[in-house]
């Protein structure tokens, strides 16, 4: 991903309705927490499993609803911190793209369901008409390519002690530059994911069952999120 690509998953995310509009910000965390608990009942049989629960609470917790870098202020300010402090970026750089892809799906479901229709409850057949009349499943599909992409090379990063050092030692620079959440979320993610076996098999499992999960919506099929195991994995 080019400098240029990065900067502008990063505007995209600060152009976001919600930093602005307090009240519409109420309707995006609804949709959030909606996703969320739908999310979290389709991986509660792996919750108590070590080997996949820390991943998973790193990942309901930090970055399903989307990074909060509201306090970069503007794109170019990270892009020169990301450039001068770490190295191997790759992905970092998926994981700026797939915040922006989250903040983008959560803004248009939350204009149609909550403006557009005026609805005050949402359901899985309010969901699966929105998705469908916005386009919404094409974003969901992007959506997993960059965890795809996220999770491609995650086991050889973690073993990089190349990597591992640039993020020990970016922790001033970053307070410094104004980062400090997006230095957290790279440092606890690494920390997190280092306590892993096999990172990126886990990942492929969590993949597999997002796209079956997909394919359900894409086909109207109700329910839409079922346990994972009822896929086949």
């Amino acid at each position: 991903m080019s400098p240029q690509n990065i900067a502008h998953s990063i505007h995209r995310y600060l152009s976001l309705r919600k930093h602005k509009d307090t009240h519409f910000k109420r309707h995006t965390d609804a949709i959030e927490k909606w996703r969320m608990q739908h999310m979290a009942h389709c991986y509660e049989p792996l919750m108590s499993d070590p080997s996949y629960s820390l991943l998973l609470h790193y990942y309901f917790n930090e970055v399903f609803s989307g990074i909060d870098l509201s306090e970069l202020g503007e794109a170019k300010m990270a892009m020169k911190f990301i450039n001068k402090v770490f190295t191997g970026t790759e992905m970092l750089h998926s994981a700026l793209e797939f915040n922006a892809i989250t903040g983008e799906i959560n803004q248009a479901l939350a204009e149609y369901i909550f403006e557009e229709k005026d609805a005050e409850i949402l359901t899985e057949e309010l969901y699966s008409e929105a998705c469908h009349k916005l386009q919404i499943i094409e974003k969901l599909d992007q959506q997993i390519t960059c965890f795809e992409d996220f999770a491609k090379d995650i086991n050889s990063t973690l073993s990089n002690k190349v990597v591992y050092t640039s993020i020990k030692i970016a922790r001033l620079p970053a307070k410094l530059a104004g980062c400090s959440n997006l230095y957290r979320l790279v440092s606890d993610g690494f920390e997190t994911l280092r306590k892993i076996d096999n990172p990126r098999k886990i990942a492929e499992t969590f993949i597999n069952h997002e796209r079956y999960t997909i394919s359900r919506l894409a086909s109207k099929t109700l329910p839409i999120y079922l346990p994972i195991g009822h896929d086949g994995t």
